[in-house]
């Protein structure tokens, strides 16, 4: 079966949830047949739902991994004199320990950073 409508559209969801819950079920029913509805643009739909669940994991992760980084690179000052500048040499040391890693590209393969990939449609 072929929607008549797009894949974004949400009659086209809906069409896909309709054959799975209520169509597929009655027709089976009593066989011990199991029954999958698949297709692209069931999958996008599955993809879809899948991302949509763990997206505010993601975000978390992002927003805590970003916090560990800046703090390692900018750390809290300890004192009032650390404030006006007085510790600069550990800041650079720390900027320099990073910039291998992100600027250079070492160890890029290992922790992923350079590779590129598909953008799905994962946000609605």
């Amino acid at each position: 079966m072929i929607p008549t409508t797009s894949p974004q559209d949400a009659r086209t969801e809906q069409l896909v949830t309709d054959i799975r819950h209520d169509v597929v079920p009655v027709v089976v029913h009593g066989t011990g047949v199991r029954t999958y509805v698949g297709g692209v643009t069931a999958a996008a739909i599955d993809t879809s739902s899948q991302f949509s669940r763990r997206l505010p994991w993601v975000i978390a992760g992002v927003v805590l991994l970003s916090f560990l980084l800046l703090m390692s690179v900018f750390p809290i000052s300890r004192g009032p004199g650390e404030g006006r500048g007085h510790e600069p040499p550990v800041g650079r040391r720390r900027v320099r320990r990073h910039r291998p890693v992100f600027q250079w590209g070492w160890l890029g393969g290992v922790i992923g950073i350079g590779k590129t990939g598909p953008i799905d449609p994962w946000i609605r």
